[in-house]
Formats: C-alpha cells, structure tokens, sequence
C-alpha cells in the first residue's frame, strides 16, 4: 500500500472514530493492538492488511467502501465543485441577461412616451 493511500485511510478511520466518539484507546482494546499501533494508523504510517482494514470498518460500524473509497469520493467532490462553478456562471449570465433586458424595456418605453 503506498504512502498516500495509507494517509488517506487512516485519516477516513480517525475521522469516524472521531464521529463515533471512540478514542484511539477504545478501538487499540477491540483491535487487541496498542494505543501507538492506532495512532500510527491513522497517520498512515503502519501498514495495512486488507482483513486489518476490514476488521476496523467492522468496528466502526461501516462499510468497507467507506474506508477505501477515498479516490472516488474525491472525483465525486471535484464533480459537485465543477457543477457548483457552473451554477455560479449561469446565475451570473442570467442576471446580466436581466439588466439587459430592463434596459429594452426601459428605453421601450422612454420611445412610446415621445
């Protein structure tokens, strides 16, 4: 497992755990491994056995796509951010497209008074 996703699947434990309100204590006791052995986990600096992996996501009561999924879910998030920047565009281009056409109707109006 390299570097990276090490990182990134332990800062996904670490953050359920957190959510969970487990301490690192707590889930060293039901891992049968040493407060240490958790800490360097969730800063991706132990290895990872797939049935390590599958064990904690047990214990933290989720699914095992939860832990691992990390690229997909960042696609999906670079996804929704495009989709969010898009919106922003066209929100924009739908306001100037509103003053332009208040100024028609303005100057409609100003010639059918003459």
């Amino acid at each position: 497992m390299n570097q990276k996703l090490a990182e990134q699947i332990g800062n996904k434990i670490k953050e359920r755990r957190v959510e969970l309100g487990y301490s690192q204590f707590f889930l060293s006791q039901r891992l049968n491994k040493t407060q240490h052995t958790v800490s360097n986990i969730e800063n991706g600096k132990s290895e990872l056995t797939l049935a390590r992996i599958i064990e904690i996501a047990e214990i933290l009561k989720v699914d095992l796509n939860y832990l691992i999924n990390i690229e997909k879910k960042n696609e999906k998030d670079s996804r929704i951010t495009k989709l969010e920047d898009l919106i922003k565009r066209l929100e924009k281009r739908n306001e100037i497209l509103e003053d332009y056409i208040l100024q028609l109707v303005k100057k409609e109006k100003a010639v059918s008074h003459e």
